[in-house]
């Protein structure tokens, strides 16, 4: 979120190459930061949901381990559609920032979660978020490839 600021300063000046640079910048660290936070996951799923679990139920633990280590797959992909919403928002295109906001947060992830839990049960529901998150950053790409250039040259045709 921090990277709002700069982005928008450097698009207001026109600087094609610092907004690419603090896209690129931002898209490293939030791979970096979801690499960290998903083996955390993995490693210590079991601490994690035994503070849960103040019963112990060994069913629950097992369960809810095997649930977050797919559950959090999509962290990742979460994490770039929060970077491309606010990379979009700094650039003036408030369109595809609400498409990603949206499509993330209702659009997407309600029919994921029914189609997922009715297909695949229990796992199906763990998997939604990823799977919704997956199809927003693929959309996302999407719209980051038509509207990378054409910001610029909006920009460039109105000032």
């Amino acid at each position: 979120q921090g990277m709002q600021p700069v982005l928008s300063r450097s698009y207001g000046y026109g600087n094609r190459k610092e907004v690419k640079q603090v896209l690129r910048y931002a898209m490293s660290v939030m791979l970096r930061i979801s690499a960290a936070v998903y083996l955390a996951f993995l490693l210590w799923a079991d601490p994690i949901t035994g503070a849960f679990n103040r019963d112990g139920d060994l069913v629950l633990a097992h369960i809810a381990q095997a649930g977050l280590r797919l559950y959090f797959i999509a962290i990742p992909f979460a994490g770039g559609n929060i970077v491309l919403a606010a990379y979009f928002t700094s650039i003036e295109c408030a369109l595809p920032a609400q498409v990603i906001s949206l499509s993330r947060g209702f659009f997407v992830i309600l029919p994921a979660a029914g189609l997922m839990a009715y297909v695949f049960g229990l796992t199906g529901v763990w998997l939604s978020w990823p799977l919704a998150e997956g199809l927003v950053a693929v959309m996302g790409a999407a719209l980051y490839a038509g509207k990378r250039v054409a910001a610029f040259d909006k920009r460039d045709s109105v000032g």
